[in-house]
């Protein structure tokens, strides 16, 4: 049987509204260094700078706050079954919201646990990635499934030769490849999830940050505030320009097609996305705005 056809994707992101992440709770200047969506359209950042987990509503109102309670600074944050799992660099923690204005831990891995100092982690909803070093000059990315069993770990010591650790890395959905985008080295890679060499490498003369996958596609964020399409390991176009704004976090949501972008002002902003090369233009988000 023939593999379906694979759909021509062009992402374009229109801007729809902008939000500021202040609580009356912050004692410095917001730090979103990670975004994501819960299952009914609420985002969840991590403020690294106040040590806290925020959740807005689908309004884009700030509803709850919660402190981190950690020796280390939260690190990296994402969202699975609606528990929110924060790395720190001795520890993963899981949190469950009960609703905007309570939380609960579910349980906490320590780093011996782990076998490495935490840096990122993210999910696909059926696989965790998580990256950190054992040491300074040993990386290495561990693959947990939901149940927190390692499935895979490998070392990427000889690829990432800077003394620090690749910082996002991103699990495909319902494939073997796992992305990694590492900002010291100016490069997006495509691994196997079982490790080995990447299957292709993009470099670029801006360092990467955060990335999503949107359909085949990656969207990479840069310094220069520009998120750009990566298809297959080829560059095709500037998908968001957010001007001079240093992006800090990223988070696509499938239901809509909306694009969640954070960055060093605290605040986040909005764009709808737009396959203009889909003649059946996949925007739920089309008839709402």
């Amino acid at each position: 049987m023939a593999s379906p056809p694979v759909m021509a994707e062009q992402w374009v992101g229109s801007f729809l509204t902008e939000f500021g992440c202040r609580s009356p709770r912050d004692e410095a200047v917001c730090q979103l260094g990670s975004l994501a969506h819960l299952a009914d359209g609420r985002i969840v950042a991590l403020d690294r700078a106040n040590w806290s987990i925020k959740i807005f509503s689908t309004a884009y109102a700030l509803v709850g706050c919660h402190r981190v309670h950690n020796s280390y600074e939260p690190r990296d944050m994402c969202i699975l079954n609606n528990n929110v799992l924060v790395i720190c660099a001795d520890s993963l923690i899981i949190y469950e919201i009960i609703d905007d204005e309570q939380t609960t831990v579910l349980a906490e891995w320590t780093r011996v646990a782990l076998d490495v100092t935490g840096m990122s982690i993210s999910t696909n909803g059926d696989e965790i990635c998580v990256t950190g070093y054992v040491h300074p000059s040993q990386k290495r990315i561990l693959i947990l499934n939901v149940e927190f069993d390692e499935v895979a770990s490998f070392d990427v010591s000889n690829l990432f030769s800077d003394s620090k650790c690749p910082i996002w890395t991103l699990p495909r959905t319902n494939t073997d490849e796992l992305w990694v985008s590492d900002q010291f080295e100016y490069c997006v890679h495509c691994f196997a999830k079982s490790g080995g060499s990447p299957r292709w490498s993009w470099s670029s003369a801006e360092q990467p940050r955060c990335l999503v996958e949107v359909c085949n596609s990656a969207l990479v964020a840069y310094d220069s505030g520009i998120v750009t399409q990566l298809t297959n390991g080829v560059l095709s176009h500037t998908v968001v320009n957010a001007g001079n704004r240093l992006i800090q976090g990223m988070s696509f949501n499938s239901d809509n097609y909306t694009l969640a972008i954070s960055d060093d002002t605290g605040h986040i902003r909005v764009f709808a996305l737009h396959n203009t090369e889909s003649e059946d233009e996949r925007s739920g988000i089309s008839d709402e705005y």
